[in-house]
């Protein structure tokens, strides 16, 4: 079990969720791309107790194995803040960061923590939207 997101990226490789929703009706599929997250479950495995960064290696030693050309890992970066500075610079919605030794949880958690970008928030406060559920 992988957690990831299905997207649609943009003409500028930024996901468009509004295409997204619309790719299926219209025949679009093969431009769908996985990004993915985390590792919680492998051949009847349960990886959740195991630290991020062990599930992170396991996850990119699967996906090596891929012969799916949509599937990608999201990269880890240490350096959170030039990270946030590069998701406003391309209108991307925010960061999530989180703990390398912390285990899997769902659900608000200490271990990690999600960041809109301002200029996601500013493009979307007069719709009120919130795709993020604890955000």
């Amino acid at each position: 079990m992988i957690d990831a997101e299905l997207v649609f990226p943009g003409a500028s490789g930024v996901p468009d969720f509004g295409c997204l929703r619309t790719a299926f009706g219209v025949g679009r599929q093969d431009e769908l791309a996985v990004f993915a997250f985390d590792l919680m479950h492998r051949d009847g495995t349960d990886l959740t107790g195991l630290p991020l960064i062990e599930r992170r290696k396991r996850l990119e030693r699967l996906l090596v194995k891929s012969d799916a050309p949509c599937l990608h890992p999201v990269k880890c970066f240490d350096d959170g803040a030039a990270l946030f500075i590069a998701a406003e610079r391309h209108g991307l919605e925010g960061i999530v960061s989180k703990r390398h030794a912390s285990p899997y949880r769902s659900g608000l958690s200490r271990d990690w923590v999600k960041t809109k970008t301002a200029a996601w928030r500013e493009a979307n406060r007069d719709r009120g939207a919130n795709r993020w559920s604890s955000g």
